[in-house]
């Protein structure tokens, strides 16, 4: 296994479907991560299905571009991975965002830091950017929800803000190419490995509120217009769309006897089937 206190370089990957109005934002706050970090930054864009100039301005903002046309955000990341992976020396970290996102300043640094003190798998947290798109309520009934499910100890798992050793990342498999949840099913092979996971609250990756999103069938956005209507958008036993799911379906706090441990994160759980 790889010394995790020495990574020695960074793949940041970034899907991306038609994000030309945002991905400016997204690169310019990951350059600021990479100036507060000593590894070594290289920036993966998967441009899937694009038909705007978000590859273009990509390439030209320095990011490695590779082009696909899946049309599935969980093959964009992998393919990204593997981008990162075939040019690898030394011990490797994949951190992972999204092009409507951006990032805090210390969001790399901070990652390498849970590295040094054994995750291998961190899954932070995310805010919302604007809420003009939606009613005024909406903001606050999300962000208690938010906090409760964090106070419950319910992990929110967020594309926007995931990081892995190239050694974990191996011993899951990789992404499965989902169209949705892709995020959730690689913590959920995560915790079914043993592999340890951090799950920050304070390490929060902005993201776009905006009400039309770029991933049918779920999402964040349509997680905001559910709740906009009058609920999380579930039934009283269906899981919130961000927990790790396990093949059948359910969480896998539903399925796992779980202890708490002492970590320099705010929760770590080590999980045994």
């Amino acid at each position: 296994m790889p010394d995790r206190a020495a990574m020695n370089r960074i793949g940041v990957v970034v899907p991306a479907h038609n994000e030309a109005a945002l991905i400016g934002r997204c690169l310019d706050s990951i350059v600021l991560a990479a100036r507060g970090c000593a590894a070594r930054v290289d920036v993966v864009v998967v441009a899937d299905s694009c038909v705007d100039g978000t590859a273009r301005l990509a390439h030209t903002m320095g990011a490695r571009v590779v082009e696909i046309g899946a049309g599935n955000v969980g093959r964009a990341r992998a393919e990204g991975c593997e981008a990162s992976l075939r040019d690898a020396a030394g011990d490797l970290w994949l951190a992972h965002t999204d092009a409507d996102s951006a990032v805090p300043r210390d969001w790399l640094a901070r990652q390498l830091r849970y590295a040094g003190h054994g995750a291998e798998v961190v899954a932070g947290a995310v805010e919302v950017d604007s809420w003009l798109d939606w009613p005024a309520a909406l903001r606050g009934r999300y962000e208690a929800f938010y906090a409760g499910e964090q106070t419950a100890g319910r992990h929110h798992i967020h594309g926007a803000n995931l990081g892995l050793s190239a050694h974990a990342y191996r011993a899951v498999g990789g992404f499965r190419p989902l169209v949705v949840g892709e995020d959730r099913a690689l913590i959920a092979a995560a915790e079914r490995t043993g592999l340890s996971v951090a799950y920050p609250t304070d390490l929060v990756v902005r993201t776009s509120g905006r009400r039309g999103g770029r991933v049918d069938g779920g999402g964040f956005h349509q997680f905001l217009a559910r709740m906009e209507s009058g609920g999380p958008g579930h039934g009283a036993d269906d899981p919130p769309s961000w927990f790790p799911l396990h093949d059948d379906g359910y969480p896998a706090s539903w399925q796992r006897s779980c202890s708490t441990s002492t970590a320099p994160w705010s929760t770590r759980r080590t999980c045994t089937r």
